[in-house]
């Protein structure tokens, strides 16, 4: 999960200057690990572990800007479990109703989600650290997934509309 405060606003002097053009390079240094929120529940032990769509969800949670791949993704939930073929995680995800492209956008759209609520970063921020490559494709994205654009969702719920 990521801190809504992992991201900083321009120096307003930056926006205080006519005619300048500020550039935005974001780079991913790592994954950190996620530590349990207060009073969340334990994970449940061995075999009440929890479905194949939550332990995928929770995978590409961790790591929002990794281009997740089906192999990929099988092979990190063989790492936390009994291993994986790719195909097989493809038939395990259809007989549960769910496809690999649809969860991982559902994880994406809800972790955009969180973070338009709880943070005043700017909208293409939110998107690049929620993994979509800009900030036309979080848009579109994000509204096929909640029926909203990300400023909409913001206005309706973010801390603002809370006050309010």
């Amino acid at each position: 999960m990521l801190a809504a405060d992992a991201f900083a606003a321009p120096p307003a002097v930056w926006l205080a200057t006519p005619g300048a053009t500020a550039v935005w390079r974001f780079a991913w240094t790592g994954v950190v690990a996620r530590t349990p929120q207060p009073g969340a529940a334990p994970a449940p032990p061995g075999d009440a572990a929890p479905p194949l769509v939550a332990l995928l969800t929770a995978l590409v949670v961790d790591d929002l800007g990794r281009a997740w791949t089906l192999a990929a993704a099988a092979r990190a939930l063989g790492a936390r479990g009994p291993s994986l073929a790719p195909r097989t995680l493809q038939r395990r995800l259809g007989a549960l109703g769910a496809t690999f492209p649809g969860v991982v956008r559902a994880a994406r759209a809800a972790a955009a989600g969180r973070l338009l609520a709880e943070s005043a970063l700017p909208l293409g921020a939110v998107g690049f650290a929620c993994g979509f490559a800009d900030q036309p494709h979080f848009t579109r994205q994000f509204r096929r997934q909640t029926g909203m654009t990300p400023a909409a969702y913001r206005r309706a719920f973010g801390r603002a509309a809370a006050r309010a």
